[in-house]
Formats: C-alpha cells, sequence, structure tokens
C-alpha cells in the first residue's frame, strides 16, 4: 500500500498579519507535521503586534 501524504491547510486573510498567521500557528500546535500548514495574505502585510504578543501568552511564537 501507497504511503498516504498529510493533507494541507492554507489560511488567507487580507493581508497575513492576524488571523491567518494565528490560524496557522494553532492549526501546526495541534497537528504537527501531520497536516501541512500555510498562511498567506491577498495583500502584502506587517506581522500585527498584537497578535504577536496574544500568541507569546499561549506559547506560540508568530514572530518569525
Amino acid at each position: 500500500m501507497a504511503e498516504e501524504l498529510p493533507g494541507s491547510v492554507l489560511f488567507a486573510c487580507s493581508y497575513n498579519a492576524v488571523r491567518s498567521v494565528m490560524a496557522a500557528a494553532l492549526m501546526r500546535h495541534y497537528h504537527g507535521t501531520r497536516i501541512y500548514v500555510e498562511s498567506c495574505g491577498v495583500r502584502a502585510g506587517d506581522l500585527d503586534g498584537f497578535a504577536v504578543a496574544v500568541m507569546e501568552e499561549i506559547g506560540l511564537d508568530i514572530s518569525s
């Protein structure tokens, strides 16, 4: 039997600054390498400092 590849999820939002980044970090945290996870934005944007702080409170680093 062929090895089954992991599923994949793409989270997208306007600037890839808050929602999509946070959702991707949570999905990676809970599912690890069982699912390929990526985030993107429709337009280029900078990561929101508040989102970074909120995720740090629960032990997830999204700063890079």
